[in-house]
């Protein structure tokens, strides 16, 4: 049997080379959870108005060139904070966040995936907002995800992958 590193895969790349050593069907057991891959990182920080602030607004959609460690870097979307009692996966800055993600421009509770039934995201009143394929989302409102889709979280860009669409994503660097 073949492990993942210590935290568990992180990266497009590890994740491929686990698929690999673990064939198909392990893979689908062990890892079929619903994905998002950075795809690129777009927008201007503007300057932070107060002194501890940790989310950072946007000036624009100036599209900046790729941050190297967090392309390709892949968030599992999957409970992690069992303690909430709603079913929802929540992603942002926050420790109660079950993806937490340490990017200036995410806030602290930035959106929540519904993940158990038909794939949806909400936006939870971010600042900096949330967007499917270009659209912006209104808060507080569920949207329906389609594998493929772009999402973009404030300044990241994300591939949204269903569960079993991210693992046959996969096979295409076999």
């Amino acid at each position: 049997m073949v492990d993942a590193p210590a935290q568990g895969p992180r990266y497009l790349h590890e994740f491929v080379a686990l698929r690999r050593a673990l064939g198909e069907q392990e893979f689908l057991i062990q890892w079929s959870f619903p994905a998002l891959v950075v795809h690129t990182i777009v927008g201007e920080l503007a300057p932070a108005k107060l002194p501890r602030r940790r989310t950072h607004p946007m000036l624009g959609e100036v599209e900046y060139a790729p941050v190297e460690s967090l392309v390709e870097r892949v968030w599992l979307l999957r409970r992690t904070v069992v303690e909430r009692p709603d079913r929802h996966v929540l992603v942002g800055q926050a420790t109660e966040c079950d993806v937490r993600i340490s990017e200036y421009t995410l806030s602290s509770r930035h959106c929540a995936f519904n993940v158990t039934d038909a794939a949806a995201v909400q936006d939870l009143g971010s600042l900096n907002g949330t967007k499917i394929d270009g659209a912006a989302l209104r808060p507080r409102k569920w949207y329906p995800l389609q594998s493929g889709c772009r999402l973009a979280l404030a300044r990241l860009v994300f591939i949204y992958y269903g569960a079993g669409a991210f693992a046959h994503h996969l096979d295409g660097f076999a």
